[in-house]
């Protein structure tokens, strides 16, 4: 990369090779679509992805059976 960014010509005279301006934007290749959909989250994960999201899905079950033993134990008193 940095012998490419060498072969462009040093147009002001500091010595530093000055970068074309169409290289300032994205060119179309990169694009962010920041969402916190579920499944484009998901999508690409890993390994270590799948088993954050089942521990955390494990966690929110127990909480809720948790909750629900809880109020019916308190219902019979």
């Amino acid at each position: 990369l940095m012998e490419y960014v060498k072969s462009f010509p040093d147009k002001d005279g500091d010595g530093h090779p000055d970068i074309p301006e169409k290289y300032s934007g994205k060119l179309g290749r990169i694009m962010r679509d920041p969402s916190w959909n579920p499944i484009s989250l998901l999508s690409r994960g890993t390994y270590l992805t799948w088993v954050a999201f089942g521990v955390v899905v494990g966690l929110l079950f127990a909480t809720g059976l948790g909750v629900s033993l809880f109020a019916k134990r308190m219902k019979k008193r």
